[in-house]
């Protein structure tokens, strides 16, 4: 059910696609919070991802990267049991 992503730039176009799913929705601040959090995880992978090419180092992309992968399987399932709900 996640979507696959190779760069963070990949995932904000995901981040993206499911604001559009959210706003379906009526007003929730949780969900605004949980997107942001997601906004905000998906900055510090791009960041990682600099460093990975710079340093050649991907241990802690990787790690940003599942923690993303994560988090926006979690955004998916919620928004999909809402879906369900209303």
């Amino acid at each position: 059910m996640a979507r696959e992503f190779n760069s963070a730039l990949e995932a904000s176009r995901v981040a993206d696609e499911l604001y559009k799913e959210m706003k379906r929705f009526r007003y929730n601040s949780d969900l605004r919070k949980m997107h942001k959090n997601l906004e905000n995880m998906i900055r510090d992978l791009g960041k990682a991802e600099v460093l990975v090419r710079q340093t050649h180092k991907d241990a802690r992309y990787l790690a940003q990267k599942q923690e993303v992968i994560s988090a926006i399987d979690r955004f998916e399932k919620l928004l999909l049991v809402l879906a369900l709900t209303e």
